[in-house]
Parts: C-alpha cells; sequence; structure tokens
C-alpha cells in the first residue's frame, strides 16, 4: 500500500477506536459516576424545574456556572432522567473527541509536513487516559476543555493570516466567555491568550499601525469574554464581595479538607 492508503487506514483506526471507547463508556457505563455527579445533574434539573439560575448563596452556584447546566437542561427536555445523564456522558465525550480533532487541525495548519503529523497530534489527545477516564462523566471538565481548545485555535489560525482580522478575535472572546460561564478555570487560557496578544503587540513595534492593531484584537478578545461572564461573577462579587469565593469557605468542604493530608491546600503544595 502507498503511504497514503496507511495514512487513511490509520485515520480509520485512531477514529474508530477514540469513538467506540467513549461510546462504550457514555452508553453502558455506570450512572451518575464521576466528579460531583449528583450535583451537576440536581443543577441541570434546577433549570429545568425553576427555569431559572440558583441565587448564588444556593448550593455551589457560585462556583459552578451555569452555561453546561443549560445544556443539561436542553437534553432534560424529553423527560428521560436516563437520557439526561447518557446525555451528558455523550456531550462529554463529544467534547473530548472535538478536542482531539482540532489538535489535530492546528498541526495541520501550522506544519503540513509530514502528513502523519495531525494523526499523531489527535491520538496524543484522544487517547490520554484523563480523556478516557473523564469523557463519559456529567461534570464540567470536557465542556470547557473543548470551548478552551476551540477559542485557542481560532485565535492561533486568525493571528497566522496575512492580515488578522478583528472579527475572529472577538470570536475566540465569546468561546473564552462561553468557557467562563462554564467553570472559572477558563480564566487560564484568558491569561495565555492575553499574553499572546501582549507578545504580538511587542514584536510588531516599530511597524506603523501593527503594534495598536494587534493590541486591538486583544482587547477584542478579552472584551467580549468578559462581556458575557462578567453578569455572572459580579453577581458572586454582590453576594460575597468576591467574584469567586472558595468553596472551602464553606463549613463542609473545610472539615473535608482539614481530613486530608495535607490539609488546607496553597499554590507551594502543587510543586511539594
Amino acid at each position: 500500500m502507498s503511504g497514503r492508503a496507511w495514512l487513511r487506514l490509520g485515520w480509520i483506526a485512531a477514529l474508530a477506536a477514540a469513538a467506540g471507547v467513549r461510546l462504550w463508556n457514555a452508553l453502558t457505563g455506570p450512572l451518575m459516576w464521576g466528579y460531583d455527579a449528583w450535583a451537576h445533574v440536581a443543577y441541570a434539573i434546577f433549570l429545568d424545574i425553576y427555569r431559572a439560575v440558583p441565587w448564588a448563596d444556593q448550593g455551589w452556584s457560585y462556583f459552578h456556572p451555569p452555561f453546561h447546566a443549560a445544556l443539561g437542561w436542553l437534553l432534560a427536555q424529553p423527560g428521560s432522567g436516563e437520557g439526561l445523564m447518557r446525555g451528558l456522558a455523550l456531550l462529554g465525550s463529544a467534547a473530548s473527541l472535538g478536542t482531539a480533532g482540532l489538535a489535530a487541525w492546528l498541526v495541520q495548519r501550522v506544519s503540513p509536513r509530514p502528513r502523519g503529523l495531525p494523526l499523531l497530534a489527535f491520538a496524543a489527545v484522544a487517547f490520554l487516559p484523563v480523556h478516557f477516564f473523564v469523557s463519559p462523566m456529567p461534570g464540567n471538565e470536557m465542556t470547557l476543555t473543548f470551548l478552551t481548545s476551540a477559542a485557542v485555535a481560532v485565535y492561533i489560525a486568525n493571528e497566522g493570516r496575512e492580515r488578522p482580522r478583528l472579527a475572529p478575535a472577538a470570536a475566540a472572546g465569546c468561546l473564552l466567555g462561553l468557557a467562563l460561564l462554564t467553570k472559572f478555570s477558563g480564566v487560564t487560557a484568558l491569561a495565555a491568550l492575553g499574553a499572546a496578544s501582549a507578545l504580538r503587540a511587542w514584536d510588531s513595534r516599530g511597524r506603523a499601525g501593527e503594534a495598536a492593531r494587534a493590541a486591538l484584537r486583544g482587547a477584542a478578545v478579552a472584551g467580549a469574554a468578559l462581556a458575557l461572564a462578567a453578569p455572572y461573577y459580579a453577581r458572586n462579587a454582590a453576594e460575597f464581595g468576591t467574584p469567586l469565593r472558595l468553596s472551602r469557605d464553606t463549613s463542609l468542604v473545610r472539615s473535608v479538607e482539614g481530613e486530608q493530608r495535607p490539609g488546607v491546600r496553597f499554590a507551594r503544595d502543587y510543586f511539594a
């Protein structure tokens, strides 16, 4: 067989294996399994019953933004509890595959040679154990992963143009805004694209208007993201005096952390 035929066969095998394992886990795995699974399902059911986002002081609403739960609410409309949970598992699985696909697309765009490099990028993400492990969970991790990956891909594709445009920069910001409305850790991708925009502006200094245009695109990314996410975090700030209240401020989580080594966590504990 030719190299092209082998590559096509490799793609078929990789896609079949990656999708097959995810489908098996999502459709046959245990229901209500995963990180805080009951809370995520309950959030979607709350939206279905009350047609409203919980108040900041209700449950864990203060650090679980509503976008992922709103997707769960859509899945709950047929009225089947199992359909809701299987639907969330399939949603996470699709988001995981989509993230791997974005990795392959980005490698193809940046480095089209050798031809097998996009397949390697796809497999490197699709077959990560953490993706297999988390994909069928009903939580918001995979939704966040896909949204931040899509934002980065759109940003890089735009900046790779001969003349980057403002609209795709704003689109990347909208994806980041949805990520921030899914999980607060989307702020890391916002910081990364902010730093990238600052570097682009710095590298463009001395060229007429280029630095200003790069800074304007960075502002479009940040502005669109914050415009979408700001109302949710402003609500938290109005209730608690901070846009992100830590779960350890609640007695239950504080007691659980106190029983685990090393107890209360600090940034240095991630490196210890």
